[in-house]
């Protein structure tokens, strides 16, 4: 047992299972081997966190610093309150774009930041990389296609540009009651789930197995499983076959008095954009102090789906 002492400026530089090599022609010293991608743990969620008060950015900081000192799963990045990435804008001003393992991973966060620091954070709802090819057009100038992964929306294409995007798929494997197989069925296939198999255990169970696309799965289809089978119901998931899907998706963009707020903005199916917009004005307006939405209904009489909700389609 022991300790070694480096000028590490960041204790994540200091990967579980590094291997230090004594280095003789050196004299008393060692070195630090050069991390690759394989020992790098990758984040598979991302979601912005923000203070509740404008001054209390510097005390987030430093919990989350704190934090990361024993959980290197965190990948954590200032962001601008002037739009830069996911900045939060006038409305939830600057903030941390921070990467997560998986739900768990960012309930876990959550609430230690409660319990350690007494810090009840502005979370938003976690989003998945997207993988996107853009094709060349007239407006990208482009001459052969490439593709990109997006971890940040304030990256997606604007309208206009000719690309499409596959986004990542996992297997899910779902135990429930035989009375709540209707249920199940019909919560897959909301999800845009497919390929569903079942499999009975005994006279009173079954498992359901069904490749559902991973951004389905991080939003509230566990709460809605939960609920379809009377809390009897639980899943897990793994990678899904195959791990990537194209699908016809679209940016959904959510303005504040005329502004748009990058945290807020998602990612689904283009058919269900407008619902899922107004879906997340209407929680906005329970939400938000009254006085910052009289700006809207005092220049804006018309219905709230004309002036909250911006879906980007997808130009295929």
């Amino acid at each position: 047992m022991g300790y070694v002492r480096f000028g590490l400026r960041d204790p994540r530089q200091a990967m579980p299972g590094t291997i230090l090599v004594w280095n003789s022609q050196a004299g008393k010293s060692m070195i630090l081997p050069e991390t690759t991608e394989d020992t790098i743990t990758k984040s598979v969620l991302f979601a912005s966190v923000h203070p509740h008060e404008a001054d209390g950015f510097d005390e987030l900081c430093n919990a989350v610093d704190r934090l990361a000192l024993n959980d290197i799963g965190l990948e954590v990045q200032k962001t601008s309150s002037i739009g830069v990435g996911e900045g939060g804008g006038p409305f939830l001003g600057p903030g941390l774009r921070v990467g997560f393992q998986g739900l768990l991973h960012v309930e876990v966060f959550r609430q230690r930041l409660l319990d350690e620091f007494g810090i009840d954070a502005v979370v938003t709802p976690p989003k998945v990389p997207y993988t996107i090819t853009f094709l060349p057009n007239k407006k990208n100038n482009l001459k052969e296609a490439y593709t990109k992964v997006i971890e940040d929306l304030c990256e997606w294409p604007e309208p206009g540009f000719k690309y499409k995007v596959e986004e990542p798929i996992v297997s899910a494997r779902i135990l429930a009651r035989v009375e709540d197989a209707g249920a199940v069925m019909d919560l897959v296939k909301r999800k845009r789930g497919f390929d569903l198999q079942t499999k009975p255990i005994d006279e009173e169970k079954w498992i359901f197995t069904a490749q559902i696309p991973w951004a389905e799965c991080v939003t509230d289809f566990h709460d809605q499983l939960k609920n379809a089978t009377a809390g009897y119901g639980s899943m897990d998931t793994s990678e899904g076959d195959p791990p990537l899907k194209e699908a016809n998706l679209s940016k959904v963009d959510i303005m504040l008095n005329g502004e748009v707020v990058e945290p807020l903005a998602f990612v689904c199916h283009a058919d269900s954009s407008q619902s899922e917009g107004r879906s997340v004005c209407k929680k906005l307006q329970d939400v938000l102090p009254r006085q910052q939405v009289m700006y809207l209904r005092q220049l804006m009489v018309l219905p709230l789906k004309h002036f909250f909700v911006v879906p980007r389609v997808n130009c295929n």
